[in-house]
C-alpha cells in the first residue's frame, strides 16, 4: 500500500537543502565550486587549470575573451557564446554574455572586479569548445578565468563573496592522482587584509572529503581559494567547495 503525503509534509520533512535549491528561501543561494591543476609543483599553485596563483585586481577591469581555436566562434563549429559570472567595481554580481570571434579578441561590456566563473552557453555541431577560451583584464594583462579546451566550464576554485553577502562554507574535497605528498591549503582573505590558511590537508594519492563541524563564515567582500604544494615533481590536483549565501540586505 503507498500513502501520499500532504503538501504540507512534503514541506516539512524535505531537507533544507533541497529547499533552498527549489528557491524556497530567497535569502540563501547553494553553490559548488571546483577546480583543477594538472601540474602543480612544489610551490604553492592554486587549483585552476591556468595555473600558478591568481592576481587578484584592484579595480575593475573590461575582460578580453579570446580563444586558441578559431573554431570558437559565432558561426563555428565549437564555442560560439559563453557567460561570465563575477562582480563588479561595487563587489556587486554581476553577468555577461559574450559572443565569441576565434582567435580575436573580444571585449567584454561591463567591468569586472572578480570573475567567478566562466561557461559555454551556445556552441556549434562540435557541442564545446573547441580551444582555450580565456577572460584576460584589458589593463593589467593578467589572465582571471578559462575554460580549458572541450571542458565547457571554468575550472577555477577561486570565488568571492558579493557585497550584503556573507557565506558560509560547509566543507569540501581535495584530490591528487599521483603517489606524491601533497598539501593543500584552503585560504581565506577577508576585505582589506591578507591570505589567512583557514585548514591544511596533507594526502598522497588519494581523494580526501571534509565536512566541518561548524560552518566557516565568511564575510562580504571576501576571497576565498585553495593552493596545492607537492613534496616533488607534479602532480594533477583537484578541489571543490561546498558553501551557501545568505543575502544579509533581504527585507531591508
Amino acid at each position: 500500500m503507498t500513502f501520499h503525503k500532504s503538501r504540507r509534509d512534503d514541506y516539512q520533512t524535505i531537507p533544507f537543502k533541497f529547499r533552498v535549491a527549489l528557491n524556497q528561501f530567497p535569502r540563501y543561494q547553494q553553490d559548488i565550486k571546483f577546480g583543477y591543476n594538472a601540474t602543480v609543483g612544489t610551490t604553492q599553485e592554486d587549483i585552476w587549470t591556468t595555473g600558478g596563483i591568481l592576481s587578484y585586481l584592484s579595480s575593475a577591469e573590461l575582460m578580453s575573451i579570446v580563444s586558441t581555436d578559431a573554431n570558437d566562434a559565432a558561426a563555428g563549429t565549437g564555442a560560439q557564446t559563453i557567460q561570465i559570472e563575477g562582480l563588479d567595481g561595487a563587489w556587486a554580481p554581476i553577468t555577461e554574455v559574450v559572443t565569441m570571434d576565434g582567435l580575436t579578441p573580444v571585449l567584454t561590456t561591463q567591468a569586472f572586479l572578480r570573475v567567478n566563473r566562466m561557461f559555454v552557453l551556445t556552441a556549434g555541431s562540435g557541442a564545446e569548445n573547441a580551444g582555450i577560451i580565456s577572460a584576460t583584464a584589458q589593463t593589467s594583462a593578467t589572465v582571471q578565468a578559462e575554460i580549458a579546451a572541450t571542458e565547457n566550464q571554468s575550472m577555477k576554485i577561486q570565488f568571492s563573496v558579493p557585497l550584503g553577502q556573507t557565506a558560509f562554507l560547509l566543507g569540501g574535497e581535495m584530490g591528487i592522482a599521483a603517489a606524491t605528498d601533497t598539501l593543500f591549503r584552503t585560504k581565506i582573505r577577508e576585505f582589506g587584509s591578507v591570505f589567512r590558511t583557514k585548514h591544511i590537508l596533507g594526502i598522497q594519492l588519494d581523494a580526501q572529503a571534509t565536512i566541518l563541524p561548524v560552518p566557516e563564515i565568511i564575510p562580504a567582500q571576501s576571497d576565498v581559494t585553495i593552493t596545492a604544494q607537492a613534496s616533488a615533481g607534479t602532480v594533477d590536483c583537484s578541489a571543490t567547495l561546498f558553501y551557501y549565501f545568505v543575502d544579509e540586505r533581504e527585507g531591508e
